[in-house]
């Protein structure tokens, strides 16, 4: 599989989980919820950012979720409206770990717009396609509507949970679902319009509607070729590639959550075993596209530390984006922690150096959500990264800052794995 069909398969699998219950922003049904049963939803959600058990009670102002109640209560916000509502709200408080998102149907009519983007370090690109619009594969996206792309991305944060300004770039590539686009006010009348630009700078207006995801049949931009350098993406959350020839070992870990079928146990047991087949001179792990996830820091810790001796003979890369947060954050820490030779590479992540993680989970039963919140917070779960931080209100800074670019990646080459090798090999 080329590398382009392996990111965007994992962008548009992301958007698919994220679909609800409506079958349309325009005529989702209302009669099955009252209002009073949509005020007491939104009371839990007051009741649990201010408890003891959460991290941001000293910053929690209940004003705004007032309001929101008061418009409820008077028949003027709707259900579906009252989430995008919180979306809002929690947004403002710039923490990736509050978070409020609709829980699936699939029995559910669920309209999708056709295109979905991926963004690189000269913007945003058409990586994935309905069938009916593939000859837009590769285009770059110049606006939505009457908005240009830095209006969208100003937009759709104003609905996100961003901590850092890298981590602003990214969560366009997970929309899919047409009824975002709706309530960030970013489609006209039912349809969604796109300003595109082709590779030879003919600029168009494409204005479509949105499409059943049930009957979707997507195709994804395929890079021009395929080399080991650049085949790190897995269809696990983590794997092994071996790349002798340039003495380097890449560990892709695009999820911090264990599968039965390939352990993590199993997986480290594996990185000795490949460390000790051939002669290597690095190791990479390729945190680029790691949300976070369960972190098992024990399991991390007696690895580490049991092969502590062994392992410092390596030169050690993280590789992290805008997409790199909470449990990969962790992680990066821990390994700095035990071998300070570590250099990071990439971009700056996701989640703040000063943090707020671990969260509680609560479904909204009536707004049916789930919704989530922060337990942790401080300075002191991250000594590494504190250490190396200028600003503790910023994301893990690389050692080395190089972004992907569309054109080098299109040619099958990875611009964060070259400077990696060209750093230990200058």
């Amino acid at each position: 599989m080329k590398i382009f069909k392996k990111i965007c398969l994992a962008f548009f699998l992301a958007g698919i989980v994220c679909l609800s219950a409506c079958k349309t922003p325009e005529r989702a049904a209302e009669n099955d919820v009252t209002p009073k049963e949509i005020y007491y939803d939104i009371e839990a959600v007051k009741v649990s950012l201010s408890s003891s058990y959460s991290a941001i009670n000293q910053q929690y102002d209940p004003e705004p979720f007032v309001k929101l109640q008061e418009e409820v209560m008077a028949g003027k916000v709707n259900r579906i409206e009252t989430i995008y509502r919180l979306k809002q709200i929690l947004s403002g408080y710039h923490i990736v770990h509050l978070q409020i998102y609709p829980i699936i149907d699939w029995s559910a009519e669920i309209e999708i717009i056709p295109l979905q983007f991926c963004c690189f370090s000269s913007g945003y690109y058409v990586a994935a396609a309905d069938k009916k619009y593939n000859n837009y594969l590769g285009w770059k996206l110049k606006g939505i509507g009457d908005l240009s792309i830095d209006e969208v991305v100003d937009r759709i944060a104003e609905f996100s949970s961003i901590e850092t300004p890298a981590g602003k770039k990214y969560p366009i590539e997970s929309l899919l679902r047409f009824e975002e686009f709706f309530y960030y006010g970013l489609t006209d009348n039912g349809k969604i319009q796109f300003t595109l630009e082709s590779k030879d700078g003919t600029t168009q207006v494409l204005k479509c509607k949105p499409i059943d995801y049930k009957k979707a049949s997507f195709e994804l931009l395929q890079s021009k070729k395929l080399t080991s350098f650049t085949n790190r993406i897995t269809q696990t959350n983590y794997g092994v590639i071996g790349v002798p020839e340039i003495s380097t070992l890449y560990l892709p870990y695009t999820q911090f959550g264990e599968t039965a079928e390939y352990t993590l146990s199993e997986w480290l047991d594996d990185i000795l075993k490949e460390l000790r087949s051939y002669t290597y001179k690095t190791i990479v792990f390729d945190l680029r596209y790691n949300p976070g996830g369960q972190f098992d820091q024990m399991l991390y810790q007696r690895f580490f530390n049991t092969n502590k001796e062994e392992l410092e003979k390596y030169n050690i890369a993280v590789v992290t984006t805008g997409r790199t947060a909470s449990a990969a954050c962790w992680f990066t820490n821990d390994i700095l922690n035990t071998f300070p030779h570590v250099k990071i590479f990439g971009e700056e992540t996701a989640q703040a150096v000063f943090n707020n993680t671990g969260i509680r989970p609560q479904v909204l039963k009536k707004l049916n959500c789930n919704f989530s919140f922060p337990i942790n917070v401080g300075v002191g779960n991250f000594p590494k990264l504190i250490e190396r931080s200028t600003d503790i209100y910023r994301g893990i800074m690389p050692d080395v800052e190089v972004l992907e670019d569309f054109e080098s990646t299109l040619n099958g080459e990875d611009a964060i794995y070259k400077a990696i090798y060209e750093y230990y090999n200058k």
